[in-house]
């Protein structure tokens, strides 16, 4: 990854990491493929800061939406795999709202390099159990209402 890596800057890792805290998601979804991926994003409606945000990482991608009758437009910067997960590995350090996301991304990358290695030789049923059961860890981490206090990761 060009962009984050590249600059190295501490100021701008902690910037990023307190916007992905507040304006951000961090989820494990299902790909085309049906395995899950993992998916990183921020939304808001200061489109400047979303398009600085792909200028400093240097990837990703921006979806607007429009505004509607009672709602400004949103714009949304998304990435995946293994974009998402350098963001998310430079950004680790000053997290705090997101950071047992983050690790939990960070672990699922590592597993699915795992499920994914060797080729064309049939994978191991553990390796996509490990990787569904971290989909459901982070399903509840994500979850509203359920305190960290009360997950197993």
């Amino acid at each position: 990854m060009s962009g984050i890596c590249k600059l190295g800057e501490v100021a701008i890792c902690a910037w990023l990491a307190g916007v992905i805290d507040g304006e951000g998601s961090v989820f494990l979804t299902r790909g085309r493929g049906r395995s899950p991926i993992l998916c990183l994003n921020i939304g808001m409606t200061h489109k400047e800061t979303i398009d600085h945000i792909k200028k400093i990482t240097g990837v990703g991608s921006i979806y607007p939406r429009p505004a509607g009758a009672h709602r400004k437009a949103l714009y949304m910067w998304q990435t995946s795999e293994n974009e998402a997960a350098s963001v998310l590995y430079c950004c680790l350090p000053y997290l705090i709202t997101k950071r047992e996301q983050a690790k939990l991304a960070l672990e699922f990358r590592e597993a699915k390099k795992l499920f994914h290695a060797g080729g064309g030789r049939p994978r191991p049923a553990h390796s996509l159990a490990q990787l569904e059961e971290l989909k459901k860890q982070m399903s509840k981490l994500n979850g509203r209402g359920i305190g960290l206090d009360r997950v197993s990761v």
